[in-house]
């Protein structure tokens, strides 16, 4: 009986420890994060781009200045964006404008920046909304 006790009393503390603090991951800043593209959330109504091809786009939002900076997957881009509470806009964006296989993802990349209204951050994905509708979403690029 004592060691069914002991077990018990060992067993259940463990048990709701592990449960309470499984794969929780505190979400990253939004800000001074590199974050790489990995989904284009209306991409079923449009042409569909090899995740090695979104994994090129990323996305840098620096705290001082509001200057967004990152790469539409071809071309760098430049702009300023303004934030107030979960509400994110982006305004003028600046690009390098070489020649790129793949010139729609760059045309839909800025049209969806453009259309950002709101993000959310869940761990390590960011995703960019138009009210409730994704647009983008993205993860925190890992050093390689």
């Amino acid at each position: 009986m004592k060691l069914q006790y002991k077990l018990i009393t060992f067993l259940v503390p463990s048990l709701l420890l592990a449960c309470t603090t499984g794969n929780n991951i505190p979400d990253a800043p939004l800000q001074e994060t590199q974050w790489q593209l990995i989904d284009i959330g209306y991409m079923a109504a449009e042409k569909s781009f090899s995740q090695t091809v979104l994994n090129q786009a990323h996305l840098h939002l620096n705290a001082d200045g509001r200057q967004a900076t990152g790469s539409d997957g071809c071309n760098r881009f430049f702009g300023v964006y303004a934030l107030e509470g979960d509400k994110l806009t982006f305004g003028m964006m600046g690009s390098t404008r070489m020649a790129c296989p793949h010139a729609d993802l760059d045309r839909i990349f800025y049209q969806s920046l453009k259309k950002t209204s709101r993000y959310q951050i869940n761990g390590e994905h960011l995703e960019l909304l138009q009210k409730d509708k994704l647009l983008l979403r993205f993860r925190v690029q890992q050093d390689k």
